[in-house]
């Protein structure tokens, strides 16, 4: 697990480097005007299920964990049994840039976080996240906890969920003549969905375990879930990890086809009474 770029925050000011929006023109639209219209739009279409998220509350920091697509990230077994501020490692600027992950969720984080000015009143944490045994998930997990019990933190984790198609190597189907594809890679995709709201790290690790669904975050989803563990364990909360939404990029019919599902969720926490 590595920690992203160091200046990639909401603070400003002339000694801070101003990382690029590398995947602005590509991946989203790099006219600011355009971009702040369709950012209205979705979220004015989206509405709200604000309840008791953490989202609702004025953030001081915010977390966004996303994994790594352009580098693989070694994490050596020694930060096991080091201290949380050990076990983190600066990745370089380029590899940084070309990642996707992170910078995706930063338009939706700026036009959500307008009120908050200046903008050096919160700040963000961008952390990309390698591959994690289980035994490594509830090491940061037992890091991270600290940060999920103080109400002034948010927490996004970017992901994806089935890559589904032979260029994603992933094909899995029932038998001839059952179901659309698309309709299995839904029921594929809200098994996913169930396991992760149980809030149980090992209910979605032997789902991942037993489908090798091809969810790209699942490391910083696990992570999440083994903080929310720790976090739980030591405070006397109810909690909800509501799914919003889902969609898939294309309805599979074929072998020849492909798509990749998107799903988005809140995590709701309540003190008990």
């Amino acid at each position: 697990m590595n920690n992203n770029h160091a200046h990639m925050n909401g603070n400003s000011t002339a000694h801070v480097k101003v990382r690029p929006a590398s995947h602005a023109g590509s991946w989203y639209s790099d006219a600011p005007s355009e971009l702040d219209q369709q950012l209205s739009g979705w979220l004015r279409d989206a509405g709200s299920n604000i309840g008791s998220a953490r989202a609702i509350i004025s953030p001081k920091r915010i977390f966004v964990l996303g994994p790594s697509h352009v580098v693989a990230i070694a994490v050596s077994e020694q930060l096991i049994n080091s201290h949380g501020s050990d076990a983190f490692e600066w990745m370089s600027t380029r590899n940084e840039e070309a990642e996707h992950s992170l910078e995706m969720q930063m338009p939706f984080i700026a036009k959500i976080m307008e009120r908050c000015r200046p903008l050096g009143s919160f700040k963000i944490v961008p952390i990309l996240v390698g591959s994690l045994s289980t035994t490594r998930q509830q090491f940061y997990g037992r890091i991270f906890a600290n940060y999920l019990a103080d109400p002034t933190n948010l927490f996004v984790i970017s992901s994806d969920f089935c890559h589904w198609g032979q260029r994603f190597r992933y094909t899995p189907t029932e038998s001839a003549g059952a179901r659309p594809i698309y309709e299995q890679i839904t029921t594929l995709d809200k098994q996913g969905m169930d396991a992760i709201s149980t809030l149980d790290p090992s209910m979605f690790n032997e789902y991942l375990k037993k489908t090798q669904n091809t969810i790209c975050g699942r490391n910083p989803i696990c992570v999440l879930l083994q903080a929310f563990n720790y976090y739980q364990q030591t405070n006397n909360v109810t909690a909800e990890l509501r799914f919003l939404k889902y969609a898939q990029s294309n309805k599979v019919r074929s072998l020849t086809d492909s798509s990749v599902s998107y799903a988005a969720g809140a995590l709701f926490i309540n003190p008990c009474k």
